[in-house]
């Protein structure tokens, strides 16, 4: 298990026992999860076809080498190990007063988020990720800084609103207007069986 005090995060992926060198700046990973994000699990001819694509332009974010990735590795497995990646460093999953296993609410979106995130992250360390003091910036190192902010900040007041689940009035009128916009939640599968849907009605 690597740690962040003894532990230089890795700048490869390994898949089926080789090593891929990888992108490692932040940036190119939220990229990447908003990629995830597109993939299609409807099953259909045409979802498989959308997800060649997305898998091809994730496969150029996130490798150094992606034409050797590509050749040497199958879909199910480059997902799998980029999926792997994506989460960071291995850590005790804890759950928040909150939230619930069973409560598939997005609370957070770091796309949609990204400019608190930034703001928060500069004004509890001094490191400067906007675009004033831009630098790669290792995902793993970001994904610490933002699970280890303090309450103090706007993004962690914004997704205790988003999270909460009991029945007061006035904090679930502050949990509807802080909620993240659809665009940025919705998968492609949503919005495909969507699209179903509303058909029948035109």
């Amino acid at each position: 298990m690597l740690n962040f005090c003894c532990d230089k995060p890795p700048d490869s992926i390994q898949i089926n026992g080789a090593d891929y060198p990888v992108r490692t700046d932040f940036f190119v990973w939220i990229k990447i999860l908003s990629l995830i994000r597109q993939l299609d699990g409807t099953g259909d001819e045409i979802a498989a076809q959308s997800n060649a694509n997305v898998i091809v332009r994730i496969i150029y974010l996130a490798f150094e080498t992606p034409e050797k990735v590509a050749q040497n590795c199958s879909c199910d497995d480059i997902l799998t190990a980029v999926y792997q990646f994506s989460k960071g460093y291995n850590r005790p999953s804890a759950e928040s007063a909150y939230s619930s296993s069973d409560d598939d609410r997005e609370i957070v979106n770091f796309e949609y988020d990204l400019n608190y995130i930034l703001i928060a992250i500069r004004n509890q360390t001094g490191i400067d990720l906007t675009h004033k003091g831009r630098k790669p910036f290792h995902w793993w190192d970001f994904l610490l800084e933002f699970e280890t902010l303090e309450e103090r900040h706007y993004i962690s007041r914004l997704m205790s609103r988003r999270a909460y689940k009991g029945k007061d009035a006035d904090l679930i009128k502050l949990r509807e207007a802080s909620k993240i916009p659809e665009e940025f939640t919705r998968t492609k599968s949503e919005e495909r069986n969507d699209d179903k849907f509303n058909s029948y009605f035109t």
